[in-house]
């Protein structure tokens, strides 16, 4: 049996002990400072010395205590404990209760014939509506302003002469209707000698599919803009429609 009294027989030197004791500290404070530095991953040889230190440091005071005739922490041996044996008396046997006996009544049901319903009516068909789509409305011819002096230019003149219904043979391109020398012509005379202007109206009379729409074109941005009723330009004005007229034959 092991014997928790024994004291080693060696003399300890106060000093000794107090110089150990601080060199451990220094030891301790050094290697505490190293692992504070990085808390997040200590080294595991570091956490093995520290407890060293701490267990040398510990075993350096506790001798200490006990020479210096401190009360020693002893471990005592523990007594095993005593054996209590109890007799468990032997249990009854139960009792067995009678079972009631349920008494079950015959009942009699009458079962009375059930005609079936008559069967449903069957769904009647919904109504088929046909779909008439709306009949187009004609389109409606677009009404613009004008006026009598206008109008006149617009004017056909019958031609009986050969000459005269050459000059009203179909035209595909406004663009080539007209020589060098004719544009210079009507842009000075009905366009105040702006060839951008008159470029840009054979441009947008190109794009008309019927003289109706050119004819509107005409008197909302050019006959009373640029005055082509007045005397001196009617002619040219004329011949100008002309010309545009052969686009739509």
């Amino acid at each position: 049996m092991e014997n928790y009294n024994h004291i080693p027989d060696r003399s300890i030197d106060t000093d000794m002990n107090f110089k150990k004791s601080k060199i451990l500290l220094e030891k301790i404070n050094v290697l505490f400072k190293s692992m504070e530095m990085d808390k997040e991953n200590i080294n595991p040889i570091e956490n093995d010395l520290m407890l060293k230190y701490l267990r040398d440091l510990y075993e350096s005071f506790y001798w200490e205590h006990v020479l210096n005739g401190g009360q020693q922490a002893v471990q005592q041996p523990v007594a095993p404990p005593k054996r209590v044996i109890t007799k468990t008396p032997k249990p009854k046997p139960p009792v067995e209760k009678p079972v009631p006996v349920e008494v079950i009544e015959e009942v009699q049901i009458e079962i009375n014939e059930v005609t079936a319903p008559p069967p449903p009516e069957p769904p009647k068909a919904p109504p088929v509506f046909r779909y008439e789509p709306p009949k187009p409305e004609p389109p409606k011819q677009q009404q613009f302003k004008t006026d009598p002096q206008s109008e006149a230019l617009f004017e056909e003149e019958a031609s009986s002469e050969i000459s005269q219904k050459l000059s009203t043979r179909p035209i595909s391109d406004l663009r080539q209707a007209f020589g060098i020398n004719d544009k210079m012509l009507l842009a000075n005379e009905l366009f105040e000698g702006n060839n951008t202007a008159f470029n840009d109206a054979i441009e947008k009379l190109n794009t008309f599919s019927s003289m109706n729409q050119a004819k509107m074109f005409l008197i909302e941005n050019m006959t009373l803009k640029y005055n082509w009723i007045d005397p001196s330009k009617e002619g040219h004005a004329k011949n100008f429609i002309k010309t545009i007229r052969r686009r739509y034959a």
